[in-house]
């Protein structure tokens, strides 16, 4: 049985996570802020876990506290080459005076993963407000993290596993991105922009991302993507439903070959 203060740690363990093939391991981003009038005190500090996949049903094996968030992009967990470290965001903290409303947060933290069972904190940096979506290029030398607040998003370089900030592209008032994906190629991402029901496509230079103009509607409320391996397909989920009539949910699926 799950008590109140572990329901939402438990649904963040659902929601928040980023499988990884190589050593059958899931990497969990686990939210304990997210409490209502009435839940016991002390509330169960945010953390991350990793899971052993190879066995059924999964256990896991290690456990480090860190900042982390349910409210967000689903890919708010993003795993490096090798499942040697891991980059967590963290869309909301816990104030004190006030425990049932959680305030944006910038947080973005780095996990050592060398040793799966004993996940430590390598280090921690700050994007925009609401960071959401992050991603890492396939080359391992690039990071995005989406800023639902601030309506950008964040660039960082990445050498052996140590984040430096390198900018941010502002997508415009009321873009409000929650999430963003490179191409497999890594010359272009794109930008779920849940203010203005698009995805926006974005040039990438080294550490130079700038947008292109080449946006595609979406349905209403985009909120998470993935692009296929081959780069022929762009897959979003749109919480609102389709622009066109009333539905409760759908995906979009965008064709271009996004190589």
């Amino acid at each position: 049985m799950i008590s109140p203060m572990m329901r939402p740690a438990a649904l963040a363990a659902l929601l928040l996570y980023s499988t990884a093939a190589y050593a059958g391991l899931m990497i969990s981003a686990n939210d304990g802020k997210q409490v209502v009038k009435g839940d016991p005190t002390p509330r169960t500090p945010d953390s991350v876990s990793v899971l052993d996949m190879r066995h059924y049903p999964p256990r896991v094996i290690g456990t480090v506290e860190v900042p982390a968030a349910m409210i967000g992009s689903p890919n708010a967990v993003a795993v490096g080459a090798g499942e040697k470290f891991a980059i967590i965001t963290a869309a909301q903290k816990y104030v004190e005076a006030d425990p049932a409303n959680p305030v944006p947060d910038d947080t973005v933290s780095v996990i050592d993963l060398a040793d799966p069972a004993h996940p430590r904190l390598l280090q921690t940096v700050h994007a925009g407000l609401t960071p959401g979506g992050v991603s890492i290029n396939r080359a391992g030398t690039l990071v995005l993290v989406a800023d639902k607040t601030d309506d950008t998003i964040s660039i960082f370089t990445l050498r052996r596993k140590h984040l430096t900030p390198a900018g941010k592209v502002d997508l415009g008032k009321g873009a409000a991105p929650t999430d963003v994906v490179f191409a497999p190629d890594g010359r272009k991402a794109y930008a779920v922009a849940s203010g203005n029901t698009q995805i926006m496509e974005l040039a990438i230079d080294g550490a130079a991302v700038t947008p292109t103009g080449r946006n595609v509607a979406t349905g209403k409320g985009p909120y998470g993507a993935m692009i296929t391996p081959d780069g022929a397909w762009l897959i979003n989920t749109n919480i609102g439903g389709a622009l066109d009539k009333k539905t409760n949910g759908t995906l979009t699926m965008i064709w271009g070959r996004a190589a």
